[in-house]
């Protein structure tokens, strides 16, 4: 899935604008309102 994914994005635009891998999440953090807490996603890099 991730490999179809990564081929299709790179089709559509310029190579150096294409991520490099993907992680497949089951949820994101998020605030009780709602909100995606970036900070916690970006801890994990």
């Amino acid at each position: 899935m991730e490999q179809r994914l990564l081929d299709h994005v790179r089709s559509q635009i310029a190579a150096f604008k294409a991520p490099r891998r993907i992680d497949f999440v089951e949820e994101l953090p998020r605030t009780p309102i709602g909100k995606l807490v970036k900070h916690r996603l970006r801890a994990r890099y």
